[in-house]
């Protein structure tokens, strides 16, 4: 019954289709009941206190980049491919896996990417302009100072590790 429940569990948190729990019964050719799955499924939440699993930095950089405001569409590509990248990179430097939260990692590289894509772009621009906007909505959404040592210290760590990989 346990292994049934957390299957059950991650295929609602992961998959992108809904797993009704009479067919997790059907799946266990009847021995567990739609019942008893939905009852420990709960109890399993309960004891965890319903924290299963946070996004990732990508997860995160996906969100977020889906608002982009319509000025920034043209560059919408290059801020995914290069944001995508440095969540990348994070994930195998150890010094983002204990202590950085992945939506600090996502603004991060999404910083580094908007940089990088309107480096070219007239400042003056409403693109340029609505951009900056959206950063300062993404950090009061997360109550994320984005001129902290802290977003600057993983910014340009994210900054080292792209240009050594991709010089």
């Amino acid at each position: 019954l346990a292994a049934m429940t957390c299957l059950y569990i991650a295929v609602k948190i992961y998959e992108p289709f809904e797993l009704d729990a009479n067919l997790m019964s059907r799946l266990s050719r009847g021995i567990h009941g739609a019942e008893e799955i939905t009852d420990l499924e709960y109890e399993i939440l309960v004891s965890l206190q319903w924290k299963l699993a946070n996004p990732t930095p990508f997860q995160f950089v996906n969100y977020l980049l889906s608002l982009l405001p319509e000025s920034a569409k043209p560059v919408a590509p290059l801020l995914y491919e290069n944001s995508h990248f440095q969540t990348e990179l994070a994930a195998g430097d150890y010094a983002f896996v204990p202590c950085i939260k992945s939506s600090t990692v996502a603004v991060a590289s999404i910083l580094n990417s908007m940089v990088s894509a309107l480096g070219g772009v007239d400042q003056s621009s409403s693109a340029f302009n609505e951009c900056v906007q959206y950063i300062r909505e993404i950090s009061r959404a997360f109550e994320l100072d984005i001129d902290s040592p802290l977003v600057n210290a993983v910014r340009e760590r994210l900054l080292n590790a792209f240009a050594k990989q991709s010089g």
